[in-house]
């Protein structure tokens, strides 16, 4: 069944249709029909329309700046690029064009040439409040996050109700890691605009990272009930319950995230580290292959598999695939976390220790590289670091009971009893918690 504003479209197309049967010549009913087509979702109907006027009246040139934008709208951004440079040819006053132009460059990963067409049209209307929020995407995905935030903040300083605004500054934020603030902006945005799912998956990985897990599932329920096809956010929930300890929720998220894209690397990966976790070894190596056959450059993929060959004791094939891991991506500190584990199993602690100091300084919240540092400390009889080590991944995550065990063993190695039987005492509560 159609939508009414789908009817509206029709009953347009029918109109224009009409006009052009009566004259096959006129340039402005093809335009008008191709942007009712466009609005309906039929791009490539619309692409037509749009050619068949630049053949009748080489003098419309609008027609090159809106063929642009449904280029984009399917994907072929050499041709929006093309249709931008022509319109800005005859009109280099056409701030849309600048604008479909940089958007095109932007999704190629050209950011520096869609930063200069955002700023073409900030000039051409500097109060045009979606340029700001599109040249901040674009500073995000640089890692500027000051500048993202400077861009979000001025298109709010010209309209406060820029719900969109919110949540991208808010993504800024979070990956700056001003968690608050974050979740400030996402409250915001979802007061806006309470039925948006995007605002609602971001708050949740805002949680999930300030840990608070709870609320976190509870945002990307919500999000899912508003977009029930949303992978993203069916994985996102997934590692969630995965740090919770809930593995068959896990795997369930990861899995009805495959079937809606099945091709999506990250949640085979993410769904071949709950198998390893829980000693599936056989399915958790199929789903990290699977991954790296999809996608042979994406570097979590060897980590996690990398992990997999650690817990079945191949650990030539695990310093393989981290290595592998680091060559694709030296900025992937898990990569770092798990070779140290295999150098630690084959007892080269300096350079086990190497690799933990390399994910730490990566992200000084790695509990994972705190824990197995701590580790590597306690086997060298370096109890008073590796209990520096254990206490901050303890205050980073306090609900592994393993951590709480290990620092417990240390401080009786130190001869400190009665704080070691303060935290077996804790490592016992946690444990019966996941029972």
């Amino acid at each position: 069944m159609k939508t009414h504003s789908q009817q509206d479209y029709s009953v347009v197309i029918h109109h224009w249709t009409t006009a052009i049967q009566h004259n096959p010549k006129d340039a402005n009913a093809y335009y008008k029909r191709g942007i009712a087509y466009s609005r309906s979702q039929e791009y490539t109907k619309a692409i037509e329309d749009f050619s068949m006027v630049i053949k009748l009246d080489l003098h419309y040139t609008r027609v090159y700046t809106t063929r642009s934008v449904v280029y984009n709208r399917k994907g072929e951004y050499d041709r929006a690029i093309q249709d931008c440079t022509e319109a800005l040819r005859l009109d280099s006053s056409d701030m849309i064009a600048y604008i479909s132009r940089g958007i095109a460059y932007a999704i190629m990963g050209k950011y520096e040439l869609a930063l200069q067409d955002f700023s073409k049209a900030i000039e051409l209307n500097p109060q045009y409040i979606f340029v700001y929020n599109n040249c901040g995407i674009v500073y995000n995905r640089q890692g500027d996050y000051k500048q993202a935030v400077w861009h979000y903040t001025t298109a709010l300083g010209f309209d406060p109700s820029f719900a969109a605004a919110y949540t991208n500054r808010g993504i800024a934020y979070n990956n700056a890691g001003e968690r608050e603030a974050a979740i400030r902006d996402f409250n915001e945005a979802i007061r806006l605009l309470p039925k948006d799912p995007a605002a609602y998956m971001n708050r949740g990985i805002a949680y999930n990272d300030t840990g608070k897990l709870k609320e976190a599932i509870q945002d990307f329920t919500e999000a899912l009930r508003l977009d029930q096809k949303n992978a993203l956010v069916y994985k996102h929930r997934g590692l969630v319950y995965s740090r919770m300890g809930n593995y068959k929720a896990a795997v369930q998220d990861f899995t009805s995230a495959l079937e809606i894209d099945p091709a999506y690397v990250d949640a085979y990966a993410a769904r071949g580290t709950v198998y390893n976790a829980t000693g599936k070894y056989d399915l958790a190596l199929k789903d990290c292959t699977d991954a790296i056959n999809l996608d042979d450059q994406y570097a979590p993929a060897y980590a996690a598999r990398g992990a997999v060959y650690n817990a079945t004791d191949k650990y030539d094939l695990a310093l393989k695939d981290c290595t592998r891991s680091i060559t694709l991506d030296p900025r992937f500190g898990p990569a770092y976390t798990t070779r140290g584990i295999t150098y630690a199993y084959l007892d080269q602690y300096d350079k086990a220790l190497a690799d933990y100091d390399q994910a730490l300084t990566l992200d000084p919240r790695d509990v994972q590289a705190y824990y197995n540092r701590g580790k590597a400390y306690y086997q060298q009889g370096d109890h008073k670091r590796a209990i520096e080590d254990f206490s901050k991944a303890i205050e980073l995550d306090p609900n592994d009971a393993r951590v709480y065990y290990s620092r417990g063993d240390a401080y009786n190695h130190l001869g400190k009893a009665e704080k070691a039987q303060a935290d077996f005492a804790q490592a016992k509560k946690r444990q019966a918690k996941t029972h």
